[in-house]
């Protein structure tokens, strides 16, 4: 669980979200329908398992994009 929370920090920090002060909206788009997020996430998991001093896999996350984490066990 604790590992999970520090990855998920760090893709935080990582994202460094700017809100226009006039925005009145936000929309998440949190499945790639609306853009192409998979290159982001790449590079998200490239980055954080530089800090962990790990080895990060694309190819398995670009078989897994568009299924259910379920299907992956």
């Amino acid at each position: 669980m604790a590992y999970k929370l520090l990855l998920l920090h760090l893709q935080i920090e990582l994202m460094k979200l700017e809100i226009h002060p006039k925005a009145q909206a936000l929309i998440f788009d949190l499945d790639g329908t609306l853009s192409d997020s998979l290159p982001t996430h790449i590079a998200s998991w490239h980055a954080v398992c530089k800090k962990l001093n790990c080895i990060f896999d694309e190819q398995m996350l670009i078989e897994m994009t568009g299924m259910p984490t379920s299907s992956y066990q």
